[in-house]
This record gives C-alpha cells, sequence and structure tokens, in this order.
C-alpha cells in the first residue's frame, strides 16, 4: 500500500485552497496527467466525482465519493477504479501568519501490481 502525507504552507487561504481542490471539473486545466474530470452528483456536503488519468500509454478512470466540510476538509473514498483501496484526506486551516496550511493524507493500492510501478 502506498501512503501520501504531505503539508504544505501556502500564500492563499483555506477558502481558496478548498475551493481550488473542490473545483474538479478545473483539473484537466493544471493537472498534466489528468484527461478528464466531472461531477456526476452533488448536494450540500458529499458529490460523486468521476476522474481520467494517463500516465505514458497507461489510461485509466477512477470514480470517488467526496464529503466536504466547506473550506476545512474533503474526504475521498474510491467507489470504482483501478485501486484496491483509495482513501485520502485535505485539511485547509488558515495560518496566523497570513495564508494557510494545506496537509493531504492518502492511501492507495492498485488492484493491478504492474500499474504501481
Amino acid at each position: 500500500m502506498t501512503r501520501i502525507n504531505k503539508k504544505a504552507v501556502v500564500k492563499y487561504s483555506a477558502n481558496q485552497m478548498y475551493a481550488l481542490v473542490n473545483n474538479i471539473e478545473a483539473y484537466p486545466d493544471f493537472l498534466p496527467w489528468c484527461t478528464g474530470a466531472s461531477i456526476t452528483s452533488r448536494d450540500s456536503d458529499t458529490l460523486i466525482a468521476v476522474v481520467s488519468i494517463s500516465i505514458s500509454r497507461i489510461k485509466k478512470v477512477f470514480i470517488t465519493q467526496n464529503t466536504m466540510q466547506q473550506d476545512s476538509s474533503i474526504s475521498m473514498k474510491l467507489i470504482k477504479g483501478p485501486f484496491k483501496k483509495l482513501n485520502g484526506e485535505w485539511k485547509f486551516q488558515n495560518n496566523s501568519e497570513g495564508g494557510s496550511i494545506v496537509s493531504l493524507n492518502m492511501e492507495f493500492e492498485f488492484k493491478n501490481k504492474l500499474l504501481k510501478y
């Protein structure tokens, strides 16, 4: 299983960073490996996202259920895709010195071991 734990201090507010991460349809505009992204359903605090990725010649689509707490956090849980497991959480916190602290904690495991490489 692969785990990612990243934290960054950025010059943008927690609100701005939350809006960026939650703007799933715009992912292809700034993530070079993302070839498509859409939201198939949305209510006040959850959404279903479909994301298409292409790395080298490998093209995959995965679907997540995202649960949001406005300007504070976004949790992701795999519904369908090339993963055996995919869970993650973004957290956004305003920094007293300006800007914000953004953290991403994610764990995933591919169904096909060859995709790991």
